[in-house]
Order: structure tokens, then C-alpha cells, then sequence
């Protein structure tokens, strides 16, 4: 399937992330492509949305404007999600926080350039 948005490789290998699958769908009727994978044993799922998409969950988007990435533990997985470029870049597993930020940090470092950093208002 494709998303009418820019959607960027996975994250790089020495975030140590298996990916198993990818494809799009939809969270809340937003559209959204994501990939599932392994990091050691564990799972993990990264889901990738447009910018704008983080509307349809005001408490990540208002968190999101508090600080640069928000982490969060939900229904027993560690979550962390944070405005790369274009995108809204969802990282949800059940590995140690450390882990988790890496392969966010990992998803978001192919193409570091002035775009990628948050508004001015979103930064922490």
C-alpha cells in the first residue's frame, strides 16, 4: 500500500531492529505505514504519520509540544514518539526505554538536516 506522505527507510541496522513486515493502514481514520520487527527477542513496531496526524490524540500532540520525544508506558509497552521531519514517528515495544529511544533515534538520523528538528514551539 502507500501513504500520501514521505515515509523514510528504517531505522539503521546498529539500532540492532529485525524487521519482519511492513505496510499502511489507519489509526483513528488517519493514515499511517509502519513496519514490525525484532530487537533481540522482544517486539516492536514502529508506526510513521503525518505531522498533522498527531491530531487525533491531543495528549501525545500536547505532549509533544511540552518536550522533543515523549515517552510512556501503555498497557505494559514502553512508547516513545517524536517529530522527525515531516512525520510523526510512533516507537512501541516491550524492551528497556534506553532501547526503545534508540531505534527512534535510529528512524530519525538517515537525513539530519534543519527540517527534522521540532518548531520552535514544540521543542523542550
Amino acid at each position: 500500500g502507500q501513504v500520501e506522505f514521505a515515509v523514510r527507510c528504517p531505522p539503521r541496522r546498529d539500532a540492532g531492529v529485525a524487521v519482519e513486515g511492513a505496510g499502511t493502514g489507519a489509526i483513528s481514520r488517519q493514515s499511517m505505514a509502519y513496519l514490525i520487527g525484532r530487537v533481540d527477542q522482544a517486539r516492536v513496531s514502529v508506526f510513521i504519520l503525518p505531522r498533522q496526524g498527531l491530531e487525533v490524540f491531543p495528549h501525545q500532540l500536547e505532549a509533544l509540544r511540552q518536550e522533543r520525544v515523549h515517552r510512556c508506558r501503555e498497557d505494559g509497552y514502553e512508547m516513545a514518539l517524536q517529530f522527525i521531519g515531516e512525520n510523526v514517528v510512533v516507537v512501541i515495544g516491550d524492551l528497556p526505554a534506553e532501547r526503545l529511544l534508540r531505534v527512534l533515534q535510529a528512524y530519525g538520523s538517515y537525513h539530519d538536516h534543519p527540517a527534522d528538528a521540532a518548531p520552535a514551539d514544540q521543542r523542550a
